[in-house]
């Protein structure tokens, strides 16, 4: 393996618009599913039975909503980054590349 770093712009932004589009997908997807489990865990009883159920599945379903809420903002945020390094490495190879120019 060389000691040399190359990055292939074309095929780093089209993995970077992916990952942008999944974030968009997932956020679509997290506000209807969001949904749905709402209006299930409406369903739940008041018993004593349901309860029970509710005290013990409400902290245990905090967690997973807080994570399904946050990972569309964070792949956005790392496609954000990664354009971001992509323009400031393509800029240095640009600046790097003049100076060899025989003009």
């Amino acid at each position: 393996m060389g000691d040399d770093l190359n990055m292939r712009f074309a095929p780093a932004r089209a993995a970077l618009h992916r990952m942008s589009a999944a974030a968009a997908e997932f956020d679509g997807a997290w506000a209807r599913d969001r949904g749905e489990i709402t209006d299930g865990e409406s369903g739940i009883g008041g018993d004593r039975l349901g309860r029970a159920f509710a005290a013990g599945y409400a902290h245990r379903a905090a967690p997973a909503r807080t994570m399904a809420g946050r990972m569309p903002g964070l792949y956005e945020g790392m496609s954000r980054t990664g354009h971001a390094c992509a323009a400031d490495y393509e800029a240095a190879d640009a600046r790097s590349a003049a100076r060899f120019d025989p003009a």
